[in-house]
């Protein structure tokens, strides 16, 4: 059954304002305050509100397409994953002779007038940008992929990883090793995709009758990427009852900082603790032992990413998209069995 289309009037009556005021903020009309078009526009993105401006601002056909890059500085400093994706996407670009122009996502910096000051065919939006400049983007009327955003709660063209997926597999190989006493290192409240991860591998343990602990307040995480395991918490669970076997970590940074916790404790990998991460970064293989992690399909997603703004700058009222990719789980040698590995039926 096809579901009925959001119009202005559903919004209006949704957020308490008139048709009239949804409208000029979704328009960006300079009569309209910053916080309510905010406001309108997040709503309008998470109830999928498929917006169709009269005067997008987009540049007619030209011989050479350009696009705008939009990342953060944290994305840029990140030498683990973020900066290795953004390469690849600017390469993926550059084959088909696509000219790119990088655009960094301050928090108190207005971006949507720099996108229309360089008037791109297209926009990509890569990482971790915050909701607001998200919904900004997304209305704007340029056509726009996101990709690898914090948030699953926006409808439009968007490419992820099948994070809960993820986080199943990893805690189900750990299950099949033995483990049924697991730590999950994250912070749930940090993004959608750690909490998808966390209950992927909630739903995985309760599947095996498991103990899945949640050590949210062992780990502090930061926009910047950097990662701070509380070693006294952590000497806590370790010892409490049922004392754990094995962790997933949320990603593979808070698994190496996890190794050097551990080491802190005078314990080690994987005979204290067996450990899962999730990414997959290069650092994985050369760390001792070796990361066993959750492979995320970082040069493919790029490809499809470029492929599916490009798609969209050919024919901008295309139906919106969402693609998720899948996962793999890289074995390698952090995990110690505690039983003969089960075979998967």
């Amino acid at each position: 059954m096809q579901t009925r289309k959001i119009t202005i009037k559903d919004l209006a009556r949704q957020l308490g304002y008139s048709p009239s005021t949804v409208s000029r903020a979704l328009r960006d009309h300079y009569s309209i305050s910053e916080a309510v078009k905010t406001k309108v526009r997040l709503h309008a993105l998470e109830v999928g509100y498929a917006f169709q401006p009269t005067d997008a601002g987009v540049p007619a056909r030209q011989t050479q397409c350009s696009v705008s890059v939009v990342v953060t500085p944290e994305n840029l400093r990140d030498e683990l994953l973020f900066r290795t994706v953004i390469c690849e996407i600017e390469q993926a670009f550059y084959r088909r002779n696509v000219s790119v122009h990088f655009l960094i996502a301050r928090p108190q910096a207005a971006l949507l007038p720099q996108i229309k000051r360089l008037r791109p065919n297209g926009v990509l939006v890569f990482g971790m940008v915050d909701r607001e400049k998200i919904a900004e983007i997304a209305y704007s009327g340029f056509p726009a992929v996101f990709f690898g955003t914090m948030t699953q709660r926006i409808r439009a063209n968007r490419i992820t990883v099948n994070n809960y997926m993820g986080g199943f597999e990893a805690a189900d190989y750990l299950l099949r090793q033995g483990h049924t006493r697991i730590l999950f290192l994250g912070d749930r409240d940090f993004s959608d995709d750690v909490r998808l991860r966390y209950e992927g591998c909630r739903d995985a343990v309760a599947g095996k009758n498991g103990c899945l602990t949640s050590a949210q307040d062992a780990v502090a995480m930061s926009m910047t990427g950097a990662v701070e395991i509380r070693v006294q918490r952590l000497q806590a669970l370790l010892t409490c009852a049922p004392k754990p076997t094995a962790a997933v970590c949320a990603n593979d940074r808070i698994a190496f900082a996890l190794y050097r916790a551990l080491a802190a404790c005078g314990k080690t990998v994987p005979d204290d603790l067996s450990v899962v991460g999730f990414d997959n970064v290069a650092q994985c293989e050369r760390i001792t032992p070796a990361l066993t992690t959750i492979r995320i399909p970082t040069a493919e997603m790029a490809q499809e990413a470029v492929r599916m703004l490009l798609a969209q700058i050919q024919d901008p009222h295309k139906a919106t998209v969402f693609v998720q990719m899948d996962i793999q789980l890289v074995e390698r040698d952090s995990v110690r069995p505690l039983a003969a590995p089960a075979k998967e039926e």
